[in-house]
């Protein structure tokens, strides 16, 4: 039995009345609000307050928002109304109380990019005129800044709805410019509109126990995030399920507890977790690993269903049965990813969209062979694709930002349709992005190529991640992300084995260095690689690259020794030097099995190894741990 659908019995009688009402309601951020809230008594929000999940209904963040709204009336009472307000706050529901506090007070909200920093997003709050900003954190230098708390005080609700007219976005920062993309009401509900158009016939409307709850890891200023999370399940008022922190165990310990249904992320994010999956399989010996890429390859014959019971400890051991659906998008995702996913029996499908132009297609087929490759399928029905003669997708829409403005100046369409720069083909009706115009490197022999296409290619074990980047004209530059604690021997192994791999590539004499780097290429605060800045600051020696001319071997093993004793420390909350070689985890330090398998997972993340099952027994000092982790590095 579905919960929260009003008068309806099916999911799809509930959104097709709710999307029918868009053609029939103003199009103004007032009605859309009205819309937003009409379900009063259905659960919006839920987090864990004091080991308690703390439950906020639509009907009481609506009270909310009005209180909110008078006292920014009150705070602004002296400025133009519909001028701009800066939000820079991260995922909550304080975030989304107070965006539609300032849209209500009249006024426009700008939602500041946390992952870009203060620098940059304070040239955007200047150039734009806006006269406040809201934060829960930071006050910035030289625009009027308010703390949220502030304006969290008691007061009468706002009874005047003088919404403001619309609200801006800033681009991800991948490019060099930061993009301010302006969307009024007209834009948003399109995007809802179709939104009956993708549940029919797709997995994305399937509930868990009566409910549907999204994991807020995307964020809202984001318009990822923004549209495909919140407005497009805010409007059907169904559940939002707050995320502490972007810790993995946090993730999963989250999904688990509340019985997230859906979870919308970008390609990193899926990536780490089929790594780190990966990598627990290996750790169970040799014969289960093979049992498991035997069943992966059965898996895209069998039904959703097969898929689910035969690899249901795999399923438990991740995010439980509770997950019905899940999209990826924002930049590219490896299709072995999408693969191992949709095996597993949780499909997830690639989405496309940006800032500029939404979101416009998402590969919803339920046949494994489209939805587990890196297709975006057909654009919405409110949408036209067309590719240009050098290959890059144009998009034309009734969803399109009202207005993109880069540099102070507003960017103009050709003939109705937006340049995304993004490389695409179509096979059959369905559309595949191939890479960024941007990032295509043309070298002097006239090759056009995607780099991509060569970090596809450099699959080596120890390492994390690959960037190829053209730091200066025809002189290419492999990075490659690797534990800090590897041993030289270690590294010349790697590079051979890179050499190897581009061996036969026709650009491998533009590739003048491969280089070790000791840091992730994307940085928690990115949702995407920029080659750009990675360049810039590669030039500039700002990457940590692994270096060994200066570096004794013994002082490395020192460090690999202090790493795992401060691990120890931190988890038992003991002064670091009592701790010996040969002091026991358990009977000297009164460790626990619980804080046991809390090390070895903390190990495995810190040296990027992997223990085996039977290793665990003779790992309880720190002589032990170490020799075996030298061992593995």
């Amino acid at each position: 039995m579905l919960h929260n659908l009003g008068r309806y019995k099916t999911v799809n009688g509930f959104v097709k009345n709710k999307a029918l009402q868009i053609d029939d309601m103003p199009k103004s951020m007032s009605s859309l609000f009205t819309m937003m809230f009409t379900e009063k008594s259905n659960i919006m929000y839920e987090e864990m307050v004091n080991f308690k999940v703390h439950k906020t209904t639509y009907g009481e963040c609506e009270n909310k928002i009005r209180i909110l709204a008078e006292n920014l009336s009150l705070i602004l009472k002296d400025e133009n109304k519909d001028s701009i307000v800066g939000l820079y706050m991260d995922n909550s529901l304080a975030w989304i109380e107070t965006f539609w506090a300032i849209l209500m007070a009249g006024y426009r909200p700008l939602l500041l990019n946390l992952r870009l920093d203060k620098k940059i997003n304070e040239e955007v709050l200047l150039s734009s005129n806006a006269v406040l900003v809201i934060s829960n954190s930071i006050v910035f230098d030289n625009v009027k800044t308010i703390m949220y708390a502030d304006i969290n005080q008691d007061n009468n609700p706002i009874q005047s709805n003088e919404f403001g007219s619309g609200i801006y976005f800033m681009s991800s920062g991948t490019s060099n410019s930061v993009k301010l993309c302006y969307y009024t009401a007209v834009e948003l509900l399109n995007e809802i509109k179709g939104s009956y158009e993708i549940m029919k016939g797709s997995w994305i409307k399937k509930h868990y126990q009566g409910e549907l709850k999204l994991l807020t890891l995307l964020p809202f200023y984001h318009v990822f995030g923004f549209i495909a999370m919140y407005l497009w399940f805010g409007f059907f008022s169904r559940t939002f399920v707050h995320l502490k922190n972007m810790n993995p165990d946090t993730i999963l310990s989250t999904i688990r507890d509340h019985k997230v249904t859906h979870i919308f992320a970008v390609p990193l994010f899926w990536n780490n977790v089929r790594t780190k999956a990966i990598k627990a399989i290996q750790a169970r010996g040799n014969k289960t690993y093979k049992k498991f890429n035997k069943g992966l390859k059965l898996a895209k014959h069998l039904s959703l269903g097969l898929r689910k019971k035969m690899f249901s400890e795999v399923r438990e051991s991740l995010f439980g049965d509770s997950v019905q659906f899940m999209i990826t998008g924002g930049s590219r995702i490896e299709d072995e990813t999408l693969y191992f996913f949709n095996a597993l029996g949780y499909p997830l499908a690639n989405g496309y969209g940006s800032t500029e132009i939404g979101i416009t297609s998402v590969e919803l087929s339920k046949k494994f062979k489209y939805i587990s490759k890196a297709s975006i399928s057909k654009p919405f029905s409110f949408v036209s694709y067309k590719i240009n003669e050098e290959g890059e997708l144009l998009v034309k829409g009734d969803t399109i930002a009202n207005k993109v403005i880069l540099n102070g100046e507003e960017l103009s369409l050709i003939d109705g349709y937006y340049n995304t720069h993004d490389l695409a083909e179509c096979v059959k009706g369905r559309y595949y992005i191939l890479g960024r115009k941007d990032d295509a490197i043309i070298l002097s022999n006239g090759e056009n190529f995607n780099p991509e296409h060569i970090e596809a290619k450099i699959k080596i074990s120890s390492v994390d991640s690959v960037c190829l980047l053209e730091v200066k004209p025809n002189y290419l530059v492999l990075l490659l992300s690797v534990s800090p604690y590897i041993t030289q021997a270690k590294a010349e192994t790697i590079i051979n084995s890179a050499k190897q791999l581009v061996s036969e590539e026709k650009i491998k004499a533009y590739i003048k260095e491969i280089v070790l780097i000791s840091e992730p290429l994307i940085n928690a605060n990115e949702l995407k690689v920029n080659r750009k800045k990675l360049a810039k600051r590669y030039l500039a020696n700002q990457v940590k690259t692994l270096k060994f001319d200066d570096v004794d071997e013994a002082s490395t093993l020192d460090e690999i020794d202090s790493k795992i004793a401060m691990i120890i420390s931190n988890l038992l909350d003991i002064d670091k030097n009592v701790i010996t070689g040969n002091g026991d985890f358990f009977t000297d330090y009164g460790g626990s099995s619980f804080d046991f398998q809390n090390m070895m997972a903390m190990l495995e993340e810190e040296f990027k190894i992997t223990f085996d099952y039977s290793e665990y027994e003779k790992l309880t000092t720190l002589s032990s741990i170490s020799e075996v982790v030298k061992t593995k590095l």
